[in-house]
């Protein structure tokens, strides 16, 4: 199995009020620079749990070959 982690953008699946396009992107977090914080924060939440991954599975290798 494996784990994908993903980030979705765009309005929510619900009635929403009128507006203009740059008003309701601005609402929703749909703005250039709104998006570009979101895939900032997202990738480095992604890094810091594969480097997790990577360092348990390193100090379990490690671990492994001591008690050997």
């Amino acid at each position: 199995m494996i784990d994908i982690k993903i980030k979705l953008f765009g309005l929510p699946d619900k009635f929403i009020e009128h507006g203009s396009r740059n008003e309701l992107f601005n609402k929703y977090g749909l703005l250039p620079e709104d998006i570009y914080e979101e895939i900032d924060s997202f990738n480095l939440e992604l890094s810091k749990e594969s480097s997790k991954i990577i360092s348990d599975k390193m100090s379990s290798i490690i671990t492994d070959k001591i008690e050997i």
